[in-house]
């Protein structure tokens, strides 16, 4: 059996929506593991606010099981509050500067609530993150955002969304594919 992958540009994936060729999607579902979730995620990252965040921290030693199992607690914990707060969340792998990391692709798929900017910077900085990254829907542009160390509270800019990107570093994936802003 041989298999296609095939990447869609977010307008192609609004365009193929608006046609009525592809579902189209109020809400992302599931885990993102496959480009079904990528797919949904890229619109979602077009159309709605949405920040990439982590509760990880880097694991130095691969015997460090108390780390792994604070790091789990952390990011099961971070779900389970951006569900309840109405946010759409993705899984997704991280690379932030050379340390992989189980992060969420989150979207702010229905506005008016909550600030979907207020709410990640606080659990960014409850979870001990150095930063988060943050689109708002009407940007072309994301930015890093830091909640710690010399950089706290200042703003730097990530750049606009690329797929599958040959970047070594700073990126995510989300099911098989490969995103970045640069």
């Amino acid at each position: 059996m041989k298999s296609v992958s095939l990447y869609f540009s977010p307008e192609d994936i609004a365009r193929l929506e608006s046609l009525k060729v592809i579902a189209q999607r109020n809400e992302p579902k599931g885990s993102g593991d496959s480009f079904g979730g990528l797919n949904r995620a890229l619109s979602w990252i077009n159309n709605c606010d949405c920040a990439f965040i982590s509760g990880w921290h880097p694991v130095k030693d691969e015997n460090d099981v108390e780390t792994r199992k604070e790091n789990r607690r952390n990011n099961d914990e971070l779900q389970r509050t951006l569900r309840a707060k109405g946010y759409g969340v993705i899984k997704a792998v991280g690379n932030y500067e050379g340390d992989m990391e189980r992060s969420f692709c989150v979207f702010d798929y229905n506005p008016g609530g909550h600030s979907l900017f207020d709410d990640v910077k606080a659990l960014s900085e409850h979870y001990e993150q150095d930063s988060f990254l943050f689109k708002f829907a009407s940007a072309e542009r994301a930015f890093f955002c830091y909640t710690a160390g010399d950089k706290k509270g200042k703003r730097e800019d990530a750049g606009k969304l690329s797929i599958c990107s040959r970047r070594e570093s700073n990126y995510t994936y989300i099911g098989s594919g490969k995103i970045t802003f640069e």
